[in-house]
């Protein structure tokens, strides 16, 4: 289930934990540190289902039309079971809510960096 997260201390921790546990997507401890750190003061949700994290997902505003996703994980042992996309699917409807225009996301290109 999708839960909104307002607690910084709260965010910090579940940023953590996943984040932690996915070192083949976020194996750089500071860019990973700069996650948590930054992720703490962003619109933030996080699936949880019986006491157990398994994904989260945290928006930047980048101009007063345009959020970005700023940080999103979802544990390996729970991909392919949907949770991405209700992620996704909650800022989404969060974003256009809020009056936002455009909604970005920013990746590397594969190949760029050794792994």
């Amino acid at each position: 289930m999708i839960f909104t997260i307002e607690d910084k201390f709260q965010k910090e921790e579940i940023a953590r934990e996943v984040l932690s546990k996915l070192p083949d997507w976020f194996g750089l401890l500071e860019s990973t540190a700069e996650y948590v750190n930054c992720s703490r003061g962003m619109p933030f949700w996080a699936d949880i289902e019986n006491e157990q994290v398994r994904g989260f997902i945290a928006l930047k505003e980048t101009s007063p039309y345009t959020v970005e996703i700023y940080v999103m994980g979802v544990l390996k042992e729970f991909h392919r079971n949907k949770i991405g996309n209700k992620l996704f699917r909650t800022c989404y409807n969060y974003a256009k809510e809020q009056g936002y225009l455009y909604m970005q996301v920013k990746t590397v290109k594969e190949g760029c960096y050794d792994g």
